[in-house]
């Protein structure tokens, strides 16, 4: 995350537009607003997206709603419809048993400011209508620093006890 910093004139306009990328439907929202998505705020986004997925072994938007699509049909889904996988009430939950235990496991242990700017950004992409503000939190790469290292910090052993609890989970199903 450091090297989002001074990131602001990075040239956006030919980046791919894959699963680490704002949905197109959240920049043409802001696009209506007149708020200007940066490089940084690109990035900042990329960045959240592997964070999660590296801490909840699972990326923020691809859950059951997936499975019943090709790659491609649902990156076409996923840049025109978001479903944020935590957001309550969603359809796009993790998908299986086993993976929703480990999913919920990790993110009951995840400290509270991380949850809270995982939550700013993808409700934000989810729902940039009501949730877009270019001024919260979860823009500034430095609380996503502190944040990730305070949860790194607090969570020391957490890979071994989601390992274990993985492990003697899909023993007692085989």
């Amino acid at each position: 995350l450091s090297l989002l910093e001074g990131s602001e004139s990075a040239d956006v306009s030919n980046r791919h537009k894959g699963f680490l990328s704002i949905p197109d439907h959240a920049c043409n929202i802001c696009a209506q607003r007149n708020l200007p998505i940066s490089g940084s705020q690109r990035d900042v986004y990329s960045a959240a997206v592997t964070a999660f997925y590296l801490i909840l072994h699972i990326h923020p938007f691809i859950g059951c709603d997936f499975f019943s699509r090709v790659r491609q049909d649902y990156l076409t889904y996923y840049q025109n419809q978001p479903k944020y996988i935590l957001e309550p009430d969603t359809t796009n939950h993790p998908g299986n048993l086993i993976l929703s235990s480990m999913t919920q496991l990790q993110w009951e242990q995840t400290v509270p400011a991380l949850k809270s700017l995982f939550d700013q950004i993808f409700l934000a992409v989810t729902h940039p209508e009501k949730n877009w503000d270019n001024n919260m939190a979860c823009w500034d790469p430095k609380q996503w620093i502190e944040a990730l290292t305070l949860d790194m910090e607090t969570n020391k052993n957490a890979s071994s006890i989601i390992a274990h609890a993985f492990t003697n989970e899909w023993y007692r199903l085989v």
